[in-house]
């Protein structure tokens, strides 16, 4: 049975994909969230950055659509949630793939490392204010040394969907979910 911290962590999640807030996760959600990331980052739409991102987002709404929409194509998020805690109490290995792709779009200059300010875009994109973004990066960054590898953020990124310690460093990769 998964943990009340891996539930509300997940709904949390979910929530910050449903950019209209509606309770449904449309792919409107998913193209408003990459329209805001590309423009962070500068990224002009048909641009060789744009388009890796569009399919990142766009293939991850078409895989859950597939799965779990409902006769109109709209996925309900408390379904989804159902889903993705029971992915997360096996140990959520099908998470893995998206979040190799996650990492390299957070890495927006590719050195291997996400730095501070790219963490910030992210969560910019969320709408998630620079202040809680340092938060979180502070505690992300377990060893200290001012950014985040591979290695640190596929512990973090399984963290979130596993751990049901609320103040583990990968419980808090979208800042503060209570």
């Amino acid at each position: 049975m998964p943990s009340d911290v891996i539930d509300r962590k997940v709904t949390y999640l979910l929530e910050l994909c449903d950019q209209n807030g509606d309770g449904l996760l449309e792919v409107s959600d998913f193209e408003m969230w990459i329209e805001r990331m590309a423009a962070i980052r500068g990224w002009e739409r048909g641009s060789a950055d744009y388009a890796g991102l569009e399919a990142l987002f766009l293939d991850a709404y078409k895989g859950m659509q597939a799965a779990y929409a409902n006769p109109d194509g709209r996925i309900e998020i408390a379904a989804m949630k159902d889903t993705l805690v029971a992915m997360a109490a096996a140990g959520a290995p099908e998470l893995g793939e998206w979040g190799d792709g996650f990492f390299r779009l957070i890495d927006a200059d590719g050195d291997g490392v996400i730095a501070r300010q790219e963490y910030r875009d992210l969560m910019a994109s969320v709408f998630i204010d620079a202040a809680v973004a340092d938060d979180a990066f502070a505690r992300l960054d377990t060893n200290g040394d001012g950014v985040i590898s591979a290695d640190e953020f596929t512990q973090l990124y399984r963290d979130f969907f596993t751990s049901d310690d609320p103040d583990a460093p990968g419980s808090r990769f979208w800042g503060s979910f209570e």
